[in-house]
């Protein structure tokens, strides 16, 4: 959960169809919740009441060949309440990198977290 806390920018996978897609997103952790905006369009879609996602952060370095990475698997749902939005939007001040309106607001309620570290061996 600390290296949740700690980064801003993740991958959120979801079945959409019937093929898994994986989109880049800024996000932050409020509550112990995963929260992510975005517009109206294929993320969106796919993300059902209690849809299930997986959300995935890493850090990498090609050099050292060290690296970690975190994946949770939860429950996604929009945040339709204008006061929780306000209330979330608040307490995070997450912004997006992408240009347009990113009006709504997802969360993923992690329910199982999994990581990995590598490292070089000697």
């Amino acid at each position: 959960m600390e290296l949740l806390a700690a980064g801003s920018v993740g991958r959120v996978a979801v079945i959409a169809g019937h093929e898994p897609v994986i989109f880049p997103v800024n996000y932050a952790m409020y509550e112990g919740r995963i929260v992510f905006r975005t517009a109206p369009g294929s993320k969106l879609q796919a993300v059902d009441w209690g849809t299930r996602a997986s959300f995935e952060i890493d850090e990498l370095d090609p050099v050292a060949r060290e690296g970690w990475s975190v994946v949770a698997v939860g429950r996604a749902d929009e945040i339709c309440s204008a006061r929780e939005v306000a209330v979330v939007a608040e307490a995070t001040g997450l912004e997006t990198w992408a240009t347009g309106e990113h009006d709504h607001w997802v969360t993923v309620v992690p329910e199982r977290l999994t990581g990995r570290r590598v490292r070089r061996s000697s």
